[in-house]
């Protein structure tokens, strides 16, 4: 984690979403206690505060649940990752009416991830952390 920091300085004071797309919504890590938003915190960058100040209960601990009527606040963020928990979520939350229209989603900085690195994403270890840091880093650059 250390040499992707000095690798790419250029992501402190750059912010992230990380989140699951769901039928009809995203589930947004947005807790900075959450285990990712530590990750990603320890490499620099840190949850938008435009979704992070959203408030409200979401379906997961440590996140928020965003409507796709209101995706077009992922465009604010410098990077957005997302996991689906399947082909058909990912399609249809990529050919929403909103969502498709998102400058992010049509550039470099938006990178679906599958499972294996959503899982690591979402619990960190030692032996995961240099395969998921390799996973990242071609959006992780595109901001840096």
């Amino acid at each position: 984690m250390a040499d992707l920091k000095s690798e790419l300085p250029g992501l402190t004071g750059k912010t992230y979403l990380y989140g699951q797309a769901r039928d009809g919504f995203a589930v947004m890590v947005t807790e900075e206690t959450n285990a990712t938003a530590r990750f990603m915190n320890r490499l620099g960058p840190t949850p938008l505060p435009a979704v992070a100040n959203l408030g409200g209960r979401g379906s997961v601990p440590g996140a928020v649940d965003v409507s796709y009527e209101r995706a077009a606040l992922f465009d604010r963020a410098d990077v957005l990752f997302m996991t689906y928990q399947g082909g058909a979520l990912k399609e249809k939350f990529e050919k929403d009416p909103v969502v498709s229209r998102l400058r992010i989603l049509k550039s470099d900085r938006y990178l679906p991830l599958g499972i294996e690195a959503a899982t690591a994403l979402q619990s960190p270890n030692a032996a995961a952390v240099p395969w998921l840091i390799d996973e990242l880093r071609p959006a992780l650059t595109s901001v840096s």
